[in-house]
């Protein structure tokens, strides 16, 4: 038999698995961001509901106790969920790891602060209410940079980052 003839089969065989080869290794990045963020779709249902009782807490003239109990029983629970469901996604690349330590840092934070403000509505101390607002504003710059950050991560990757 002669193999000339095969010569070009091979070669078109070799073309088509060198540019399969190339498809599949895709940006691993651009892969783990979009993981990332269907991973944590689920957990916005519990900031929204934070949100929305921490937003009638302080729009609503409530007492004190109301307060506690909802900050206790609405926003700590939901903050937990947050930090919990965090934690155990796996990123695969530094770039995306970095984020979502930031965004655990964050969770955090909220949750320091909404501890300290129940601490000084219990107490009755304006200092102690004064420290939770302090830190909530360093929550929110920090929020504002994350987002920042993971926004141009995404850019850089060719994803566009829905408002």
């Amino acid at each position: 038999m002669n193999y000339r003839k095969l010569r070009p089969l091979v070669a078109v065989g070799m073309i088509l698995f060198v540019l399969m080869f190339i498809t599949g290794c895709g940006d691993g990045i651009k892969d783990d961001l979009l993981s990332y963020s269907q991973n944590t779709k689920p957990l916005e249902k519990f900031e929204n509901e934070s949100i929305k009782t921490f937003s009638a807490i302080v729009n609503k003239t409530s007492n004190d106790e109301e307060a506690i109990k909802s900050l206790q029983e609405g926003v700590i629970p939901n903050l937990q969920k947050i930090q919990g469901g965090l934690e155990v996604l796996q990123p695969k690349t530094t770039e995306v790891q970095k984020l979502k330590d930031t965004h655990i840092s964050i969770v955090k934070a909220q949750t320091e602060a909404v501890n300290l403000l129940i601490d000084g509505l219990k107490q009755k101390k304006d200092e102690i209410v004064d420290q939770a607002v302090t830190k909530f504003t360093k929550v929110g710059s920090d929020l504002d940079a994350y987002n920042k950050d993971f926004e141009k991560l995404a850019k850089d990757h060719g994803l566009e980052v829905e408002k």
